[in-house]
């Protein structure tokens, strides 16, 4: 699984149970029309905007609103935090190994 899929499957586990199956459909189609270059971008933008999709979809309870924009910058900044260490480490298994003498 590339990184732009394990993105899309984030994306994807933020929406409501419902819809999962029809958006992770779109998203594969969408991502296999795109060129490999663009794909991690795309994905990163889909995962940036399901929050938003979710709350189109279904809104969120009054109760859970009002809490919404810490948990929202909390779920942000870990979801950040893992995609970077994905990144991270998705090119240090790809790169050659060096010793520096």
């Amino acid at each position: 699984m590339t990184t732009a899929e394990r993105l899309l499957a984030l994306a994807v586990a933020v929406l409501p149970a419902d819809a999962r199956d029809r958006y992770r459909q779109e998203f594969a189609a969408e991502l296999a029309d795109l060129p490999v270059s663009a794909r991690l971008g795309y994905a990163a933008r889909v995962l940036w905007s399901a929050p938003r999709l979710r709350g189109t979809l279904r809104p969120l309870p009054p109760t859970l609103v009002r809490g919404g924009i810490l948990a929202a910058g909390v779920l942000a900044l870990v979801m950040g935090a893992g995609v970077a260490y994905g990144i991270v480490l998705d090119r240090e298994l790809k790169a050659p190994m060096t010793i520096n003498a």
